[in-house]
């Protein structure tokens, strides 16, 4: 198991950058310990590099 979470998360740095590294981090641990916190800044941080803002132009 532990390197398929190793796997995914250098996938996602390869991906999206240290930034969704990191959010993929934070929603592991959220997960893991039920930190909602955690959870919630992960997932979000993730959404926010998979689906930008549009620009408003």
């Amino acid at each position: 198991m532990p390197w398929i979470t190793l796997a995914l998360e250098q996938f996602l740095q390869w991906k999206l950058g240290v930034l969704g590294s990191v959010g993929f981090s934070f929603t592991v641990v959220g997960i893991k310990f039920g930190n909602d916190k955690c959870l919630a800044v992960g997932s979000v941080t993730l959404a926010l590099l998979i689906c930008p803002l549009p620009d408003g132009k």
